[in-house]
Parts: C-alpha cells; structure tokens; sequence
C-alpha cells in the first residue's frame, strides 16, 4: 500500500507516526499496565492460579503483539524519513527492550499455574519501568509528528502564497493583454 499510495497519509513518515503511537504504543503501554497490575497481585497472593496464569498469558502475548506495531512503524518511519531516526531511536531501543523484556519475563515467571512467581514489588517495578518507557517513546514520536506537521503547514503557506502570486501575475498579464489588443482596435478603428 506504500508504493500504491493507499495509505490514509500521502506523507509516510507521519502516517507511520500516527500508526505508532495510536495502533502500537497506546495497547503497548494498556497491556503493560493490566499485565503489571495482575501479575503483582498474584505474586503477592503466592502460588499462581490457573486462570491468572492463563490471563498473564493472554495479556503478556497481546503486548508482545502490539509491541511488533510499534517496531514495525518504527522501521517504516526511519525509511521514508531518515532524518527523524535521532529524534525517536534512543526511546525506541529503550521501551522496544523494556516492553518485549517485561512479557517475556511475564510468561516465563508468572504464566504457570503453581509457581510462586517474581517478587511482587520487583514485579511491579519492572513493570512500571516497561509502562515509562512507553510514555517516553510516545512523547518522542509525538513531538516528531509535531515537528513534521508544523514543516508541513509552512510548506503548504508558502505554496499558498507562490500559487497567489502565480494567480495575480496571471490576471496582469490577461489584463496586458486585453488592455493592448483594445489599443490595437481603438488605433485601427482611428
């Protein structure tokens, strides 16, 4: 759909922004905050039971899959604008490792009935470290997509205002034009 341009956004790097933070980050970051709040709980209470395990699952891989949206945006923004990689990469690398790292710990600690899991408090930070380091990528990508479509709007003034300068020389020249070929009838009519 790129190269056919069927995407919503004729501008890919924004496009590919706007699918980070809204179809990526956004479950990214729900799905650490449930997973951090249901794993918790259960470390504290001890042995996990079977439907928590199996909701730590559940959850654990939806994060795991929301976190492919993100890397994969990722990917596209950097390809079709280069130029905002130093603006997102660090934020990226920091909660693609933080938020992938947090669900592979969920399954393999939590995700079976009758372990006695993680630490709850351990748990618990590690899990609202996942969730901050989500936010701060969703801060970078979110002033990058400003940075882009505030160039976008200056870019569109000034062809605003080539396209009414082109206009207006136009009507000047139509109007040369009509005002001579009335001096060539007025001096033939003479």
């Amino acid at each position: 759909s790129d190269r056919s341009e069927l995407t919503l956004d004729p501008n890919l790097d924004t496009y590919y922004l706007w699918d980070m933070l809204i179809a990526g980050l956004t479950p990214s970051t729900e799905y650490a905050g449930q997973l951090t709040g249901i794993g918790a709980s259960a470390a504290a209470r001890g042995p996990i039971k079977p439907e928590e395990a199996a909701r730590i699952q559940l959850v654990a891989q939806q994060l795991q899959q929301a976190n492919k949206v993100t890397s994969r945006a990722f990917s596209k923004i950097v390809e079709a604008n280069a130029s905002l990689r130093p603006l997102i990469e660090g934020s990226f690398t920091a909660a693609d490792g933080a938020l992938n790292s947090f669900a592979s710990v969920s399954i393999r600690d939590m995700g079976r009935a009758g372990d006695a899991g993680s630490d709850a408090g351990t748990y618990f930070e590690r899990g609202t470290a996942a969730i901050d380091a989500g936010r701060l990528l969703y801060e970078a990508a979110n002033r990058a997509l400003q940075t882009r479509l505030q160039e976008y709007v200056s870019e569109m003034t000034r062809q605003q205002w080539l396209q009414l300068g082109t206009a207006l020389l136009i009507v000047a020249l139509v109007g040369f034009i009509g005002f001579n070929i009335g001096q060539g009838i007025s001096r033939q009519v003479d």
